[in-house]
């Protein structure tokens, strides 16, 4: 654990020392809202109104082909000084937000119901459901710190959508969660600008991330650091190197008691997953193009505190015990090589069985 804690507090100092720069304020305006409303009109033959989508999965989630419904998206940028950027969205949602909730007043409440009267469906909850009581929810919040040193171009602190990583070890957030992972990321260049680097602390999404979805009872400390280092000598060749690290930990059953009241309480792992490797590319000519990957993983889940296996049908994030595979990849592109509008694209790729990135792309 000393790692962890060790690169976490060099981060948190780093980003202690962006933020004590002096906020000088650029002249005129600091902050500008932007925006834009859209209202959808649903009128179907079905007659459903339970909501302002006609199709949904979520059992009680209610649907509907039938209603009137407006939200609106707010889109926030503000530079406090010339080296700070903060951006944000404030973004309302549809769902059972229908006009005929006049505003979301009053409604039966769920909670004092004796006995239940079932799930909230076509707004009938009004203000005591958060479907239906016109509610807007802050998404996207992000500064980006560009301080001018010559070892850092940016520092962002905030929501990411990881893509600046590769797919099979620190993957892009599928576009509607773009703004939900929250991270730290440093890049910029080492020495000179054909060696750069990316580097990352994630907080691990305690819903999916981890065995059996989910990251355990401690989440707080759960996280996953990634290193990303780019050379390009030239347009003919570039390599990257990539190395993952995450933890996910839990507080130790065995310092129980008033022990952590004096000297804190010591941690145990539920689940370790490194990812390391590299991936190349050579570029002799506009009609040639050669690239290739390989990545080695290694995953330990605690059978003490998750499944020691997930059935004959289960399914699970991350695969149960301690597993270990490599992953190969090769990629030959040939454009219109004879000239006849005729091009090749050839790939070839081997993922190990028991291959583990928890944080790798998703569909």
């Amino acid at each position: 654990m000393r790692f962890n804690r060790g690169l976490t507090i060099a981060l948190l100092a780093c980003c202690a020392a962006l933020a004590s720069m002096p906020a000088r304020a650029v002249d005129g305006q600091t902050m500008i809202i932007t925006g834009e409303d859209y209202t959808k009109w649903l009128w179907g033959n079905q007659h459903t109104d339970g909501s302002v989508y006609n199709f949904t999965t979520v059992p009680g989630e209610g649907y509907g082909d039938n209603g009137q419904g407006t939200e609106i998206d707010l889109l926030i940028a503000s530079h406090p000084s010339k080296n700070i950027e903060v951006t944000a969205r404030l973004q309302s949602r549809f769902n059972q937000n229908q006009w005929t909730n006049y505003g979301g007043f009053g409604g039966r409440n769920p909670a004092l119901e004796n006995p239940p009267g079932g799930d909230c469906i076509g707004g009938d909850c009004g203000e005591f459901d958060p479907r239906s009581n016109e509610y807007i929810k802050m998404r996207g919040l992000t500064a980006r710190f560009t301080p001018g040193f010559k070892w850092l171009d940016a520092a962002t602190i905030g929501s990411s959508d990881l893509g600046m990583f590769d797919p099979y070890t620190i993957g892009k957030i599928r576009y509607i969660d773009r703004d939900n992972a929250k991270a730290v990321l440093f890049q910029g260049p080492l020495g000179s600008r054909k060696l750069t680097y990316d580097l990352i602390r994630v907080s691990l999404p305690r819903l999916f991330a981890g065995p059996n979805f989910n990251t355990g009872d401690y989440a707080g400390q759960d996280g996953a650091y990634g290193l990303q280092l780019k050379l390009n000598p030239s347009s003919l060749f570039d390599i990257t190197g990539m190395y993952e690290r995450v933890r996910d930990v839990e507080v130790s059953a065995r310092d129980t008691g008033n022990n952590g009241l004096d000297n804190g309480r010591d941690l145990t792992s539920r689940f370790k997953n490194d990812v390391y490797g590299a991936k190349f590319g050579i570029h002799p000519s506009s009609k040639f193009d050669l690239r290739g990957l390989y990545y080695y993983s290694t995953a330990d889940a605690n059978p003490k505190l998750t499944p020691t296996s997930f059935g004959l049908s289960g399914f699970s994030p991350a695969l149960a015990g301690k597993v270990s595979d490599p992953l190969y990849k090769a990629n030959v592109d040939l454009n219109d090589p004879f000239g006849v509008g005729l091009s090749f694209n050839l790939e070839y790729f081997n993922i190990g069985a028991q291959y583990t990135s928890i944080l790798a792309a998703r569909r």
